[in-house]
């Protein structure tokens, strides 16, 4: 079952302590192992709720969902999607968001992000140029998301 996280934090009693964590995709298959071996444990920590990052320019897609899947459908954790639009096209962001939706992923994390290291791309390429834009869409394909 997917809960908002604002809906968690609510329920809290006033100045209940509550704690999340954040993953980011490793870049080798080694380090993604390593992690995958470790969430297990981590998620007996009990944590209110899972944050998964998204690489600059949507570098690291895909791992990102098989993380954030991992962590809402096999461990029960609430997840929340990071997900950035600099450089990432349209296309990018309509797969993110379905397969969160199929994956009762409810949480995202609307951010502009950086571009990759090696890219001569300013932050403004692609549909979306802020953050905003990206809420804005996001609001505007509520079928496809909601």
């Amino acid at each position: 079952m997917s809960i908002k996280i604002t809906d968690k934090i609510n329920k809290l009693e006033k100045d209940e302590p509550f704690f999340s964590l954040e993953f980011f995709p490793p870049k080798t298959e080694n380090g993604l192992r390593n992690l995958y071996a470790r969430l297990g444990r981590m998620s007996l920590l009990g944590p209110s709720f899972v944050t998964v990052t998204w690489g600059a320019g949507g570098t690291t897609a895909e791992k990102t969902l098989d993380l954030a899947i991992t962590c809402q459908k096999e461990l029960g954790l609430t997840t929340c999607l990071h997900l950035t639009c600099t450089n990432t096209s349209k296309e990018v962001i309509d797969d993110a968001l379905k397969t969160a939706k199929a994956n009762g992923i409810k949480n995202i994390l609307a951010l502009r992000g950086d571009p990759q290291r090696d890219s001569s791309e300013s932050h403004g390429v692609g549909v979306f140029k802020y953050a905003v834009d990206l809420v804005k869409y996001i609001r505007s394909e509520l079928t496809l998301f909601g």
